[in-house]
């Protein structure tokens, strides 16, 4: 072939269907999945199932996982294998999982599961799901019905449609994959997404909100005239299935010629805008309803945070998103001294885990912190006096410790802040990040300067934990260390925390220009010695940018911010203090050596 040629694999299933018709839901989880593969040009290829039911012996049980299997058989013999003309869509393997059950013996939910690869043929076509560009048109590719049974819509308790389940019709349902997968293959796709759980809105509103970091485009929609005998809440959540097509308006002729050549019932569904609002009108394009995209946007990033609200995350009813600047971009405002706790988020990213004692410490510091989670808009952190970038693995430290993390569009806000004066402590795994994402050393903002490296140390390698004891760096412009003791036990606990650059001469350079924050203590004057717990160039244990507002380093301040945290045999005036203070309670719950640093980021507020 042109080397082109791809797979792609989707999995599916529905769970609320299964209750319903365990028929309907096996059958149905073969099409929804084989309609995603369509969705980037993929034709169904294969597929593999996951049966998962309560106890067989009980005959009903029996009965449900008997019409599921029929059902997703009946489905792969209606679909045919795409890629060798009227053959079934093979099933090449699977498993059944029985006795899915509580203690009580309630019965799991009958859940045909379905994975489906499809044969992309040229990977060059393929494309996202998230709308391209305004004026472009949507084609809606199989038609909605009013039969409204087991649907998300009648789940959250809207009165809407027949109490029946969607239909099956796999006739219709192979012309409709068969025409999007043609016009993904004819190049004429700049979007598809496939109509299914949520019906049409949900559809449509994941196209609109775009990729996450980047801008919404929003859509003007028409119930099309052979849909004028729906309500607009059967068009919009009915769950028959089909596609959501965009395409540009110049092509229009080609692909109305592929869609009426495939057989695919299909109809003009209304244009991509380059607004903020998705609006429905009529059959006679009087407005129905309009919903903002950024209200969209709350809902979907706090759906869980709703339902398992924390102490730490207000309801959103209760937060204002700030008003955008000029450039209708999110604008980061200066702290202002108003006598209240200063409000600082502590980031958590995936992967990152230890939010909470960065909170924790930082109330004992006197700040209001928020543990602010990646699911929310980076336009809320403009309302934050300043930041706490946490330790923990974020993204897995895929690629490099940090390395992915850095491109989150919350930490790409940070920039922004930095820029604007207010602090910024990234610690361990948040330094790295802070690193990767270039706000230090921050010479060229936004740039990556120097490296954190795995650590490097005679007879050793890899992970690394151990209390080390911090000194300033001469010269230092951080302001987080102005009026810090000289000397600062810490723990540490990071396998790549060795600072380092390509030049072993540029940490000098670094040093020279005061962005050097502070070094291992007991290491020579090039940093070498045993006392350098992982080979870092001049022993560097942190960074600075050259305001001075914000502070990168691998040890950790909230492990010791309290005196219980010192380890009694520590080597140094707070292992004295720690022992001298065994069995009182109150004096062991004061102030340990971390918190020092805790309490000036508070004060740089």
């Amino acid at each position: 072939g042109s080397g082109r040629s791809r797979v792609a694999v989707s999995v599916d299933g529905n769970p609320l269907l299964g209750l319903a018709d365990p028929y309907l839901a096996g059958a149905r989880a073969v099409t929804e999945a084989a309609r995603n593969v369509a969705c980037v040009g993929g034709r169904p290829a294969a597929v593999t199932d996951c049966l998962n039911f309560g106890n067989p012996e009980v005959p009903e049980v029996f009965r449900q996982f008997r019409e599921a299997v029929r059902g997703v058989g009946d489905a792969c013999r209606g679909l045919t294998l795409h890629a060798r003309g009227v053959e079934p869509l093979p099933v090449v393997s699977g498993n059944v999982s029985f006795y899915n059950q509580s203690a009580k013996g309630r019965t799991a939910a009958p859940s045909p599961i379905v994975a489906c690869v499809g044969n992309v043929s040229d990977v060059s076509h393929c494309r996202s799901m998230h709308f391209k560009q305004a004026g472009n048109r949507l084609y809606l590719v199989g038609l909605p019905n009013d039969r409204m049974q087991a649907s998300l819509a009648r789940e959250v308790g809207l009165a809407v449609g027949e109490d029946l389940p969607p239909g099956l019709e796999l006739e219709a349902v192979r012309a409709e994959i068969d025409a999007v997968c043609s016009l993904h293959e004819a190049g004429l796709v700049q979007s598809a997404h496939d109509v299914s759980d949520g019906g049409l809105a949900v559809c449509v509103a994941e196209m609109a909100l775009g990729l996450e970091g980047q801008g919404c485009l929003g859509a003007d929609l028409a119930m099309p005239r052979p849909c004028a005998h729906l309500t607009p809440r059967e068009f919009l959540y009915n769950e028959r299935g089909g596609f959501v097509v965009e395409a540009k308006r110049a092509n229009a002729g080609r692909i109305e010629r592929i869609l009426d050549a495939a057989g695919a019932r299909w109809a003009a569904l209304g244009a991509v805008t380059d607004g903020d609002v998705l609006t429905l009108r009529d059959a006679a394009g009087v407005p129905v309803c309009a919903a903002a995209l950024d209200e969209l946007e709350l809902a979907w990033r706090e759906g869980l945070t709703r339902l398992l609200a924390t102490r730490d995350l207000p309801d959103p009813a209760d937060r204002r998103l700030p008003a955008p600047g000029p450039d209708g971009e999110a604008f980061v405002a200066p702290a202002l001294a108003t006598g209240a706790a200063p409000r600082i988020a502590v980031l958590q990213l995936p992967g990152m885990n230890c939010e909470d004692e960065s909170a924790r410490a930082l109330a004992a510091a006197g700040a209001a912190p928020e543990i602010f989670r990646w699911t929310r808009s980076a336009r809320e952190l403009a309302v934050f006096d300043g930041f706490l970038v946490p330790g923990g693995f974020s993204y897995q430290d895929r690629v490099r410790a940090g390395a992915v993390a850095a491109k989150d569009p919350l930490i790409a806000a940070l920039l922004d802040a930095a820029a604007a004066g207010k602090p910024i402590l990234g610690i361990c795994n948040g330094c790295q990040v802070l690193i990767e994402a270039g706000l230090v050393p921050g010479r060229e903002p936004g740039r990556l300067e120097v490296a954190l490296a795995p650590n490097r140390y005679p007879g050793r390698r890899g992970y690394f934990t151990r209390w080390i004891v911090l000194e300033r760096a001469e010269g230092t412009r951080s302001r987080f260390l102005s009026g810090l003791p000289v000397s600062l036990p810490l723990p540490i606990a990071h396998a790549e925390g060795r600072f380092t650059h390509e030049d072993p001469d540029h940490f000098g350079v670094l040093a020279a220009e005061g962005l050097l924050a502070l070094r291992y203590a007991g290491t020579d004057a090039d940093g070498r010695g045993p006392a350098n717990p992982n080979g870092s160039l001049l022993a560097a244990a942190a960074l600075t940018n050259p305001a001075g507002n914000v502070l990168a380093m691998m040890p950790h301040p909230e492990r010791a911010a309290w005196l219980f945290q010192v380890p009694e045999d520590l080597n140094h005036p707070w292992g004295r203090r720690r022992r001298a203070a065994t069995g009182d309670g109150a004096t062991l719950r004061g102030d340990g050596p971390g918190m020092a640093l805790l309490r000036r980021l508070v004060e740089l507020c």
